[in-house]
């Protein structure tokens, strides 16, 4: 309480409301937070009693405050003053209160309490204020009663979907999915079939995206008439269909468009609310413990695109990738690229990561073409420590190796070098020339003549210079992954330094 005077100020009711409101900051600090809370414990007649203040901003920031702080012996001082309360904007602030030390009583209060606040007010200016008291009684609730959880059951029933996938790889992978209707979309592929499970095991997209009738557009930017025409959709009987199960969904919403932030998400927010009213409960919107995410993608008529990502979906594609770091590739992008590369690769090769990350890269590859043995190394311990344990969950041997390349050695050759290589970061580019120049002079050492180098890179500069300097390496063959940050995949071969020799000797 010495080194905090505002709780001194308190004691003695001087400059209550500015007091409170400064506590409030400072309770984000886990040492105050801390602090503060024991000195509630020990005064918990006075920090409760600002809930009853004169002052409706006093009476909220105390509200706050006690929640922030996770004071559960304030929880019946809460509910009380929340009842009596009669000012509309302070209302939701005991509420948040309640959520955030998660209150588990006066239940069917709660419950009548939102019925009520479903029904539209006549008082356009009270509608805000109902629905962040609603919100607020959601979360409580969803700390009393639990989500209810739906289970995916779409065996046999026909489904069409997008797959969200690599751009300028669309064609490629309509191709190759699993399904007798596909076709190429500007996101990536359009599939519809009665065999989901085919396509939960295709490791070629990202997202699976669930599509409603006809394609259903969202015309309308008005919350209110978009929320309307997402329940005139066949949203929710696809999802009863696909969980043979109803409501309600616990849902949190997507918005990709162009708007400015701020806007977005006021859109995003009054639109999550018209859709829980204009539902009739069908659909709760929550941001932390939801099980569906509804997607509004904006498209150029200036409405929105509408589809549905399912987190009951059983999706085990890359269950093995538990762990990652800021530099991982995403797998469905390391899948992409082996199958871009697999008529280059060797069954059963012995192969080598010089800079694994967590591993995915390897473990992609040997998910397409089995490998005889697979090495890795890096010089941050935590990547290696994390890829060990990506490993053991994909049930691969893989001998991860706490090491620079550079000062690595084997007895016996490589045949392939599969690599996510280093991103520029904070090194000059001279550095980065000086590891590809580096690179390069050590492939040659540990790889065996006509061994592959799998490379994904955004450095075309550098790696086209060290293969003109290096006559034993070819390029066989490039993809471009990403065209804003030149980032591509190139197939190099080694010829070995003997062929070198020998090609020069006949000149």
């Amino acid at each position: 309480m010495e080194n905090i005077p505002q709780l001194q100020e308190l004691s003695e009711h001087k400059n209550t409301r500015s007091n409170l409101s400064a506590l409030r900051l400072m309770a984000d600090d886990d040492k105050t937070a801390g602090m503060l809370r024991s000195f509630v414990q020990e005064n918990p007649e006075l920090m409760t009693g600002f809930l009853s203040d004169a002052d409706a901003k006093t009476r909220k920031n105390a509200a706050l405050l006690l929640g922030r702080l996770h004071c559960q012996n304030a929880a019946q001082a809460l509910y009380e003053a929340y009842i009596k309360e009669e000012t509309l904007f302070v209302r939701g602030s005991y509420l948040q209160a309640l959520a955030q030390i998660e209150y588990k009583g006066h239940n069917e209060y709660f419950h009548k309490r939102a019925e009520e606040l479903m029904v539209e007010p006549e008082d356009e200016s009270i509608r805000k204020h109902n629905e962040e008291e609603l919100r607020q009684i959601r979360r409580i609730l969803l700390v009393q009663d639990g989500a209810a959880r739906h289970y995916f059951r779409a065996e046999g029933e026909r489904v069409r979907v997008l797959l969200t996938t690599n751009r300028l790889h669309r064609d490629f992978i309509c191709k190759r999915t699993p399904a007798p209707k596909k076709a190429v979309h500007p996101l990536g592929v359009l599939a519809e079939t009665d065999n989901i499970q085919s396509l939960l095991e295709f490791r070629l997209y990202r997202d699976m995206l669930f599509l409603l009738k006809n394609e259903t557009q969202i015309l309308s930017r008005e919350p209110r008439h978009a929320a309307h025409q997402l329940m005139d959709s066949d949203m929710y009987e696809l999802l009863v269909r696909l969980h043979h199960d109803k409501g309600p969904y616990y849902f949190r919403l997507e918005v990709k468009s162009s708007m400015d932030s701020k806007e977005r998400g006021e859109f995003a927010r009054s639109l999550s609310a018209e859709l829980e009213k204009c539902s009739g409960g069908k659909f709760i919107n929550s941001v932390s413990d939801y099980e569906l995410e509804i997607r509004l993608i904006a498209v150029k008529s200036g409405g929105f695109f509408p589809c549905l990502k399912l987190g009951t979906l059983p999706d085990r594609r890359f269950s093995y990738r538990r762990n990652s770091i800021g530099a991982s590739i995403y797998p469905s992008d390391a899948a992409l690229m082996m199958e871009l590369a697999s008529p280059y690769l060797k069954r059963d090769a012995q192969i080598m990561d010089p800079f694994c990350g967590v591993g995915t890269m390897l473990i992609e590859r040997n998910y397409n073409t089995h490998a005889r043995s697979m090495y890795a190394t890096d010089i941050f311990e935590e990547a290696i420590k994390k890829g060990r344990e990506n490993a053991d969950i994909a049930h691969m041997h893989i001998n991860f190796i706490h090491r620079s390349f550079f000062d690595f050695g084997h007895e016996y050759p490589f045949d392939e070098l599969v690599s996510n290589m280093p991103a520029r970061g904070q090194r000059s580019k001279e550095e980065i020339d000086c590891l590809y120049r580096d690179f390069f002079k050590k492939a040659g050492e540990i790889c065996s003549p006509d061994a592959r180098l799998i490379l994904y890179s955004d450095e075309r500069a550098f790696i086209r210079k060290h293969l003109r300097l290096n006559p034993e390496f070819d390029l066989m063959q490039s993809f471009l992954m990403n065209k804003k940050t030149d980032h591509a995949l190139y197939i190099i071969r080694y010829r070995g330094n003997d062929t070198i020799v020998h090609t020069i000797s006949t000149i």
